[in-house]
């Protein structure tokens, strides 16, 4: 028979392997600072860097997201906690990935994080498919919202 602790010990080794072991990248990274708390192999693999070089330091330091992306994707996860399909860019080695990123925010002890999931598209046909129709429609939307952001402080989205 397998007491509490033991059970408890086994589903913590479980859900460890599952997440360093899953074929697509996640992260957790700390919604202050962007902070990588934890990386998957597939993670690494994606980003060209090890995971020992990732955790600890910043999203931004590594060039994994751009600080519009980051300002945006964290209105996002004010507004509704979570986020799906956001489009991203990010740089290896001097070449630009886009990918797409589904997020949600959780809270561990009196911290809160971001579970990253993160799809690269950057080997897909340019614009054929309907994912990807609908990517550019959200990467237009995104781009209207920013401006639209950008521009409140000067009035001028505002009809006279």
């Amino acid at each position: 028979m397998i007491n509490n602790k033991k059970r408890k010990d086994i589903e913590k080794d479980a859900v460890y392997q599952a997440f360093m072991k899953m074929p697509i990248a996640i992260c957790i990274t700390r919604i202050k600072d962007g902070k990588f708390i934890a990386v998957n192999e597939a993670g690494a693999k994606l980003s060209g860097v090890k995971r020992e070089e990732m955790i600890g330091r910043k999203t931004l330091d590594l060039g994994y997201i751009s600080q519009e992306q980051r300002e945006l994707l964290m209105e996002e996860i004010k507004e509704n906690e979570f986020s799906r399909n956001f489009p991203m860019t990010f740089k290896i080695k001097n070449e630009e990935i886009r990918a797409l990123m589904a997020t949600t925010k959780f809270k561990l002890g009196s911290e809160n994080f971001l579970l990253n999931f993160i799809y690269s598209i950057a080997n897909q046909k340019e614009t054929t498919t309907l994912a990807e129709k609908d990517l550019f429609y959200k990467l237009t939307l995104l781009d209207l919202k920013y401006i639209k952001h950008k521009l409140k402080p000067y009035n001028l989205t505002s009809r006279q």
